[in-house]
C-alpha cells in the first residue's frame, strides 16, 4: 500500500531524490521518534525532510512553497515563449466555485514560430479570485496579473471578453470579441426563448429528467425496460442554456429511449407520472420527440376508427397534418430567430469592422476574384495601424496590392486555401511585405473564443471539490498550472525547482 501512495506523489519523490544528491544525506529520523506520521499518510518519502522534532516539512506552509516551486519553474519557461512571441492576446471569464467564490481565469494566446511557421498557442496564466464581479475589479486584476508576470500591456493584441472599454484606455491598438461559442448559444436560446412550442418542449424535458434524477425507483424501473427491450442504456440529461451541447444531449436521450420512456409512464399510475406520460405524449410533442420519422408515414393517414395513427414499437402513435405543420412552423420560427440574433450579435462596427478588414486582405475567395480592397477598407486599416503606433501606414495600399498580386501568382502550387494560410505566407514575406506581415501577425493572434477558459474552469472543478473547499486561490492556481501545463514527472526539471525553492529563503535543512 505505500508502495502504490508513492507511486501517486512523483513529483515529491523527485524532489526527495535531488535534496539527497545536494546534501548529501541518506535516510534519516532525528531526535528518537517512535512515530511515523509520514508512512501513516502513504507519504514516506517526505520522511528524509525530518531536521528535528520541529522543523520537518511537512507542514501545509512548506507544501505550498514545493508548489510555488513547481509552478514557478513551468511558468517561468511559458513566460519566456510569450515574450518571445512579441504580441499576445488574453482569454478571460468569470465563474463560481464550490465554495460560491467569483473566480476569475485567464489564458494566453501567443505565437511560436518553428519551420518558417507561425503556430498560434493558448497557455493557463492563472486563477483570481474576485471580490466583485464588475468590470472595474476585473480590470484591476488583468492588469495586475499581466504586471506581476512582467508582461506589456502595449503588447496585447486581442481579449476575448465582454469586459474591454477600459483596458482600450492603457491598449488603444486593443481588440476585444466575444467568444463566438458563447454568442452562438446566446443566440440559439434567445430564439428558443421566443417562441412557446420550444419553450414547452424545455420544460418537457426538464421534467423528464426530474422524474428519473430525484428517484432511485424511476431510475432502476427505467433500466429494467430498457434491459427488456435491448434499447439504449442512456440517462435523462437536464437543459442548460449556459450548457453549450445540453439540449442535444437531452433530446438525443428521450428520442434513443422514447419506447422506455412510455412503458414506464404507462405503466406507473402515479400522478407525476400520469401527468409527465400526457405532457410527453400530448398533441404538440408526440413525433416531435420521436424525430425517428423514419418509421412514420410520409403523411397522416386515417384508420379503420378514423383516426390518424401509425405504430411504433408497439405503442400508437396519434399523427395529424396539423400537429406536423406546427412542428414545422417551429423549425422555421427557430432558424429566422437563430439568424436575426446572430446578425445582432456579430456586427461590423468598431472591433468588428477592423477585424472585418483584417479577414478579408488575407482571404483567399476575395483575392482569387482579382478585386482590389474597398477604400472603405484600406482606410479602417490605415487608422487601425495608427492606433498601433506603425510606421510606414502610407505603404498599406500598395502593399496589399503587390501581396495580393503575389499570392495570385503562387497560391495554386503553395496550398493557399484559408485566411490562417495567407496570413502564415505574410509572416514568411514579411521582409518584402512588412506592413502585411505586420497585419497578419497580429491576426493570427487574435482569440476567437474562451473554450480553454471553460476547460479551465472544469479542471478548477476537479481540483476544488466540496472535500477541498477551503484551498487557497494561491494553492489552486499553483495546482492548476501544474496539472494543466506541467509535463510529466520523468522529464521535469526539478533541479530548477529545488534551487528556486532554496533561492526564497535561508533552509535549515541545507
Amino acid at each position: 500500500m505505500e508502495r502504490e501512495e508513492d507511486q501517486k506523489r512523483p513529483y515529491e519523490d523527485q524532489w526527495i531524490r535531488k535534496w539527497r544528491r545536494t546534501t548529501g544525506r541518506g535516510d534519516r529520523f532525528r531526535d528518537g521518534h517512535r512515530t511515523d506520521p509520514w508512512g501513516s499518510l502513504g507519504a514516506s518519502p517526505l520522511r528524509d525532510l525530518a531536521v528535528d522534532s520541529r522543523t520537518t516539512y511537512t507542514y501545509n506552509q512548506s507544501i505550498q512553497e514545493f508548489q510555488q516551486s513547481i509552478a514557478g519553474v513551468i511558468e517561468d519557461r511559458l513566460l519566456d515563449r510569450v515574450r518571445e512571441s512579441g504580441f499576445f492576446s488574453v482569454m478571460i471569464d468569470e465563474s463560481s466555485d464550490v465554495s460560491v467564490h467569483q473566480n476569475l481565469v485567464l489564458y494566453i494566446r501567443y505565437l511560436e514560430e518553428s519551420l518558417g511557421r507561425l503556430d498560434a498557442k493558448t497557455t493557463f496564466m492563472g486563477i483570481r479570485q474576485l471580490a466583485s464581479a464588475n468590470s472595474n475589479s476585473i480590470r484591476e486584476e488583468v492588469v495586475k496579473i499581466l504586471s506581476d508576470k512582467g508582461l506589456e500591456i502595449s503588447n496585447l493584441v486581442g481579449i476575448a471578453t465582454g469586459v474591454v472599454k477600459q483596458l482600450k484606455d492603457l491598449s488603444p491598438s486593443l481588440l476585444s470579441t466575444h467568444c463566438i461559442a458563447h454568442r452562438l448559444a446566446l443566440s440559439c436560446g434567445g430564439a428558443a426563448d421566443q417562441i412557446p412550442y420550444l419553450v414547452k418542449f424545455q420544460e418537457i424535458l426538464n421534467s423528464l429528467y426530474k422524474y428519473f434524477h430525484n428517484s432511485p425507483k424511476n431510475t432502476a424501473k427505467l433500466e429494467s425496460i430498457q434491459s427488456i427491450l435491448n434499447s439504449s442504456s442512456l440517462k435523462m440529461k437536464e437543459v442548460f442554456h449556459t450548457r453549450w451541447l445540453s439540449f442535444e444531449g437531452a433530446v438525443d436521450a428521450v428520442v434513443k429511449t422514447y419506447p422506455s420512456l412510455l412503458s414506464v409512464f404507462l405503466e406507473e399510475k402515479s400522478a407525476k407520472a400520469l401527468s409527465v406520460l400526457e405532457r410527453l405524449g400530448d398533441s404538440k410533442d408526440g413525433t416531435v420527440l420521436s424525430s425517428f420519422l423514419q418509421q412514420a408515414p410520409s403523411s397522416p393517414s386515417a384508420d379503420s376508427s378514423g383516426l390518424c395513427t401509425f405504430d411504433f414499437k408497439g405503442h400508437c402513435i396519434r399523427d395529424s397534418s396539423k400537429q406536423r405543420a406546427e412542428a414545422v412552423s417551429a423549425c422555421e420560427q427557430f432558424v429566422s430567430g437563430v439568424i436575426a440574433n446572430l446578425r445582432d450579435r456579430y456586427v461590423s462596427e468598431g472591433d468588428g469592422k477592423v477585424m472585418s478588414a483584417l479577414c478579408s486582405i488575407f482571404d483567399p475567395s476575395f483575392i482569387s476574384s482579382t478585386i482590389p480592397p474597398s477604400q472603405e477598407t484600406l482606410t479602417t486599416l490605415s487608422d487601425f495601424l495608427q492606433k498601433c503606433s506603425f510606421s510606414n501606414s502610407e505603404d498599406l495600399c500598395s502593399e496589399v496590392v503587390g501581396f495580393h498580386e503575389f499570392v495570385r501568382h503562387v497560391g495554386s502550387s503553395a496550398g493557399l486555401t484559408s485566411v490562417k494560410d495567407i496570413a502564415q505566407f505574410s509572416f514568411r514575406h514579411s521582409s518584402v511585405y512588412p506592413v502585411v506581415g505586420y497585419l497578419g501577425r497580429r491576426l493570427l493572434v487574435l482569440p476567437v473564443s474562451t473554450v480553454d477558459c471553460e476547460r479551465g474552469f472544469s479542471r478548477q472543478n476537479l481540483i476544488n471539490t466540496d472535500l477541498r473547499n477551503s484551498l487557497k486561490i494561491e494553492s489552486l492556481s499553483n495546482i492548476m498550472m501544474i496539472a494543466i501545463e506541467g509535463p510529466t514527472s520523468e522529464s521535469f526539471p526539478f533541479e530548477d525547482a529545488f534551487n528556486k525553492w532554496a533561492s526564497v529563503k535561508t533552509r535549515r535543512i541545507l
